[in-house]
């Protein structure tokens, strides 16, 4: 998904390690001195089609804009990277969907149409004007 989106829009990327492991990938990267300058985060890691997980990130303007007419819902979640680094950077994120099932099992299956329709759909987010949307608790 992240190598469909990057051609068309100029944005940082940053792949972490080990989510699993307590987000020792999102820990380096936290203990780092590196600050990218961005309005928000976008984490593409979250199973099932049309989810939208902020975790403990409460800015609502910030969820209405990436679920007003995104066809993403707002949904729960317990842990991921961006539950480090969004605090960290006091800057606002999101788990979108893949359109995986069964993660980190041996039946794991993706569904391919999901993940094409919401590589579309990040793009069409990423392309709306916004400012910055700060991190709230």
């Amino acid at each position: 998904m992240i190598f469909q989106t990057i051609p068309k829009i100029n944005c940082h990327v940053l792949f972490c390690e080990y989510e699993e492991q307590h987000g020792i990938g999102a820990s380096k990267f936290v203990a780092s001195d590196i600050r990218p300058n961005v309005r928000y985060i976008i984490e593409l890691d979250r199973k099932r089609s049309d989810d939208a997980v902020f975790y403990e990130c409460e800015n609502q303007r910030f969820q209405n804009f990436i679920t007003d007419g995104t066809g993403f819902q707002k949904a729960d979640g317990t842990f991921s990277d961006i539950s480090i680094i969004a605090p960290h950077l006091d800057i606002a994120a999101v788990n979108l969907s893949c359109g995986y099932e069964y993660a980190h099992k041996l039946y794991e299956e993706m569904h391919l149409d999901v993940m094409e329709r919401n590589v579309g759909r990040v793009i069409s987010i990423l392309h709306k004007y916004c400012g910055v949307f700060p991190y709230v608790e």
